[in-house]
């Protein structure tokens, strides 16, 4: 169990809101379009953790391929150079003073994704071949990410990637595999719970630009390039999903329940105003505001020297987690009241 928890901790668990939460959101409409006509709350939960399992086995291969091509070591000479640069990557890599080595890691990443495969095998006995074609997608996508030879995260794609493959491609594999088929109402929804996990690895390719971009790393924000452009790529992806729902109840494709979701519109300006302080002053600290919480080890993170960093990250993780929960509400109350 000891080992487990270490390669959690490895993989990010912090992160974890960003797979679980859309799969809850696809198990939630499965169970309320289907209930009692081929819904199987099992099948679902199942796939809900395989997707998170994925999620967990992404992030490792991503400091694997990171450390192995690019050594995580790159970014502490950056931070010497007076780049602000996050140093606190890949550190349990034994070369880099942790206590694993690249063989282990190996081992992990494919531990967690072999897993979730098993998942996929069993789900797919009972759903067929759909669910197999959906799993085969995104496993190709999500290894692509930050392996050779595609390399996405490195050519400008990677966001764009995190993205499909955290929206709509895991909302649609967890609805097939909870009630066998597809709906147009997931599609939809997949949409802006897709732009919400894009902007939390957009904001981190804002704030790593400078680091990513001496290290040969050409992400979204890279490809942008000009401050302008890339504060517009975060006002886009921040708020484009609040329209997107607005627009489904104005065409009354969705109940105006789902209105709710605006009451987090405050949460996204906070978090575009930590990105406009961030691109005029990099060095400007901020107080760990009301927008930014729940936290999580707060205490390792200033250890760290990263929380400049993390209280972004953690603002647009969290308009994710209170966005896709809503959702849930929203889905449940405009058909049961």
């Amino acid at each position: 169990m000891k080992k487990i928890g270490y390669w959690l901790d490895n993989a990010r668990w912090i992160s974890f809101p960003q797979s679980l939460l859309p799969g809850l959101v696809a198990f939630t409409l499965a169970w309320l379009e289907h209930r009692g006509a081929g819904f199987n709350a099992v099948l679902g939960l199942l796939a809900v953790l395989a997707a998170v399992l994925v999620h967990f086995g992404m992030n490792l291969f991503d400091d694997y391929f990171d450390y192995r091509y690019k050594k995580s070591g790159t970014r502490t000479v950056q931070a010497a150079q007076g780049i602000r640069a996050r140093i606190g990557k890949c550190l349990y890599l034994q070369e880099e003073g942790g206590a694993a080595t690249l063989a282990e890691l190996e081992r992990a990443c494919l531990g967690f994704c072999l897993t979730a495969a098993a998942l996929g095998v069993v789900i797919g006995f009972y759903r067929g071949l759909s669910v197999w074609y959906v799993a085969a997608l995104g496993a190709l996508i999500g290894l692509e990410y930050s392996a050779p030879p595609l390399r996405l995260s490195y050519h400008g794609l990677g966001e764009l990637v995190i993205g499909l493959l955290f929206g709509p491609v895991l909302m649609a594999g967890v609805y097939i595999s909870a009630c066998g088929t597809w709906s147009y109402s997931v599609l939809f929804l997949s949409v802006p719970i897709g732009l919400l996990v894009t902007n939390i690895v957009y904001t981190h390719s804002v704030i790593d630009y400078e680091a990513d971009k001496a290290m040969g790393k050409r992400t979204f924000a890279g490809v942008l390039r000009r401050p302008k452009a890339m504060l517009a790529g975060s006002f886009l992806f921040t708020l484009l999903p609040f329209a997107i729902v607005a627009c489904g109840v104005a065409l009354r494709f969705l109940s105006p329940w789902y209105l709710l979701v605006w009451l987090f519109l405050p949460r996204a300006c906070g978090l575009l105003y930590a990105v406009v302080v961030f691109m005029r002053d990099p060095q400007r600290d901020l107080p760990l505001r009301w927008w930014v919480r729940p936290v999580q080890q707060w205490a390792q993170i200033r250890e760290a020297g990263i929380e400049w960093f993390m209280i972004r990250w953690l603002a647009a993780r969290n308009l994710l987690m209170f966005f896709a929960l809503m959702l849930i509400v929203a889905a449940v109350a405009g058909v049961l009241l």
